[in-house]
């Protein structure tokens, strides 16, 4: 999507959950398969993500992840370290130096996040110059990216495009390849780009 690397996905609507669990469940195993994270596709802060290695676990987390959104993430588990760079500004953004999260959890959850100190993340991450590069240029071009977004302005609703409110991408840390994800608002966008990985202390 937009010539930025994506993971596997697929997304699923929490009607189809209620209506037939299991043809759900057998769309994920056979499109992505084990494991997998699951998400609402329009949360924040890990909020309702789980992560599934096995059906049971697909079917918890498919639960918990409707009970927050109407629309579900699930995106292939990766082994990755992830790298985040924070962009800002309009029509020339600018990309900060890429720092690295090191979660103290299996993976970067809200408990990770919000709730154990032993979190942190490396402002300076050790990367090769051409990948900090290629890391930066993907931020920028996912930061750009143009969705559409439901509005009520002056009481009445219309459909505008607007910019991300976000960026992440995040790189295999065997092969030094970006195979990351990126954080996007948007009707469609929402759906489609957003992150849910697993980091790995080194």
């Amino acid at each position: 999507y937009h010539n930025i690397p994506q993971v596997k996905f697929t997304t699923v609507l929490r009607s189809q959950i209620e209506r037939n669990l299991p043809e759900v469940i057998k769309k994920i195993e056979t499109v992505i398969g084990y494991p997998v994270f699951v998400k609402p596709a329009n949360g924040g802060s890990s909020v309702g993500i789980n992560k599934a290695k096995d059906t049971a676990e697909l079917t918890e987390a498919l639960r918990v992840a409707a009970q927050y959104d109407r629309k579900i993430l699930i995106e292939q588990g990766v082994n990755v370290r992830e790298i985040e760079v924070s962009v800002m500004g309009n029509e020339e953004p600018l990309v900060s130096q890429p720092g690295e999260i090191c979660s103290s959890n299996e993976f970067y959850d809200y408990n990770a996040k919000y709730e154990n100190d032993d979190s942190y993340t490396k402002m300076a991450a050790d990367l090769p110059v051409y990948i900090v590069n290629q890391i930066k240029e993907y931020a920028k071009k996912a930061y750009q990216v143009k969705t559409t977004v439901t509005k009520t302005i002056n009481g009445k609703t219309k459909k505008v495009k607007e910019t991300a409110q976000s960026a992440m991408v995040i790189i295999d840390h065997k092969t030094g390849n970006v195979v990351g994800t990126v954080g996007v608002l948007g009707e469609k966008g929402a759906g489609e780009l957003n992150r849910a990985t697993q980091s790995v202390r080194q």
